[in-house]
């Protein structure tokens, strides 16, 4: 699964209160990753228009619309209540089996949280770690 997608899936929750999400808008997101590869990845920031609807989505509905990645996945729990949120998953992925737990917290303007990923494949456990903040920084189409 790309990393945008591990961005993006860890900010939608459904079934949340309108009231408690961040304010939909333009955001600025930097991803960080740390990983056990021999190949570093640098830091990425990107900006993304996040709706009112993206926010309200659920995850499983999200993962579902996804083509052409080869993954598999399912959420085994997941929440976004009180300014944090918390998602586990379980993808069988081209290169073998990974779990990730994302942890983190949120208000109306920016967002923070981490995800720790293990792929195990071929009898070996690689290890990654992505931090993904982001801020709000304006209306969409601005």
């Amino acid at each position: 699964m790309a990393a945008r997608a591990f961005l993006l899936v860890g900010l939608f929750a459904g079934n949340v209160l309108a009231s408690d999400l961040p304010t939909p808008g333009l955001y600025e997101v930097t991803m960080e990753m740390e990983s056990d590869m021999p190949m570093p990845v640098g830091p990425q920031t990107l900006t993304e228009c996040y709706t009112q609807q993206a926010f309200e989505q659920d995850p499983r509905a999200f993962l579902g619309a996804q083509d052409g990645s080869g993954d598999n996945c399912q959420i085994a729990d997941y929440s976004m209540a009180d300014g944090e949120m918390f998602m586990d998953m379980l993808c069988d992925t081209a290169a073998g089996q990974m779990t990730m737990v994302s942890r983190g917290t949120y208000d109306a303007t920016s967002f923070s949280f981490r995800s720790e990923m293990q792929i195990m494949a071929q009898g070996t456990t690689m290890k990654m770690t992505a931090t993904n903040k982001g801020t709000r920084v304006g209306d969409c189409g601005e």
